[in-house]
């Protein structure tokens, strides 16, 4: 890895530790891996609410794809 690289790895890493950090002061007695959990359980429960009101209103899979960044394109 160059030099660039490591210092966007290390970036990054510094940015979502500052995330986790601030989302577990908001709600203490829990560690960052929780945090990490409960956001990912929010994440994917809003992603089954949006796709089930999708489907509703008659879009398909392939019209909804697209926007998933699933079609392999």
């Amino acid at each position: 890895m160059s030099a660039q690289a490591i210092l966007r790895f290390w970036t990054l890493t510094a940015c979502l530790l500052a995330f986790l950090e601030e989302q577990r002061a908001q709600n203490r007695l829990i560690t960052c891996g929780d945090i990490r959990r409960s956001l990912q359980v929010q994440h994917r429960q809003n992603l089954l609410v949006w796709l089930y009101a999708q489907f509703q209103e008659g879009r398909s899979v392939e019209q909804l794809l697209p926007q998933l960044a699933l079609s392999g394109s």
